[in-house]
């Protein structure tokens, strides 16, 4: 009876031993969803957006980009809007955000390894392409806010708005961290207080904490920032749950607003947002700040 209650246990604890190990190895897997397609694919798919390719001088394609649809009553120039999305798809998915911000020029970063850009996703090599951008749209030499010129010469802007989807909220909060002069908000959508806490409430039963190689902790990054967060929650949402998003709200020392979207998933957050709820988001953003 011993024997078999021994030799029971001792199955159980290694096939434990090999799923931690098996998740060990496969887990960046499991964060990542990348799609995959060619340039031109992806520049077609882009264009049917109305968006254009975002490259390097080099002829990179880092991501993609739409002018302003319109001009700003209060001013012939907007600091533009880099999104740095969720963690499936590619960038050309994402022309959803271009309508919402019709007065400025959105770029939408594109990872390694998602797309036709080559590297393998992963918090390090997220946070670097995330900081080249950023340094080419503050950086760069033409600024083409009013429209003008082409999308491989990013505009020369002080500072920028930092749009976080999902996982996406890891860089630009990294960026926040890095070079808060450079950063002049964030928009947080659907986010997390650290990566591990998520992977936790879905694994509760593996030692998620030391598994992970991608921290991804927001809270720790927006300890240092300044500037104005807006933070939009699914009021439904099934991978993200609302309460980390809340809780992120709680944690931030500065100033920060939050907004739940009743009925939404995390998925559908931008198409359940309400035009009222939305003019409320921009005005807290824009909201002239010493």
């Amino acid at each position: 009876m011993i024997v078999g209650i021994l030799r029971w246990i001792r199955f159980f604890l290694l096939f434990y031993l090999g799923l931690v190990a098996l998740v060990a190895l496969v887990q960046q897997r499991l964060i990542y969803f990348p799609a995959r397609a060619a340039e031109d694919e992806l520049v077609r798919t882009g264009a049917l957006g109305g968006l254009e390719p975002w490259r390097t001088s080099e002829g990179e394609l880092i991501g993609f980009y739409a002018p302003p649809s319109e001009r700003s009553a209060e001013s012939t120039v907007q600091k533009p809007v880099l999104v740095l999305h969720g963690n499936a798809g590619h960038a050309a998915h994402r022309s959803y955000y271009p309508p919402l911000f019709p007065d400025r020029a959105v770029y939408i970063l594109e990872y390694p390894g998602f797309g036709a850009r080559s590297g393998r996703p992963s918090e390090e090599a997220i946070t670097r392409a995330a900081a080249e951008a950023l340094h080419e749209l503050t950086g760069g030499a033409d600024n083409r806010a009013s429209g003008a010129g082409d999308a491989s010469s990013p505009p020369s802007a002080s500072a920028v708005l930092l749009v976080g989807e999902s996982i996406g909220g890891g860089p630009a909060t990294a960026l926040a961290r890095d070079y808060p002069d450079l950063v002049d908000g964030i928009l947080l959508i659907t986010p997390f207080t650290r990566l591990a806490d998520v992977a936790r409430s879905q694994f509760p039963f593996l030692p998620v904490r030391i598994l992970l190689r991608d921290r991804w902790d927001n809270v720790r990054n927006l300890q240092e920032y300044p500037g104005p967060v807006a933070i939009l929650l699914a009021g439904e949402d099934r991978v993200v749950p609302a309460r980390f998003g809340r809780e992120l709200y709680k944690r931030y020392p500065g100033t920060a607003r939050l907004w739940a979207v009743a009925g939404a998933d995390h998925n559908t957050i931008i198409g359940d947002l309400g035009r009222e709820t939305w003019r409320s988001v921009r005005a807290f953003l824009e909201e002239p700040r010493d």
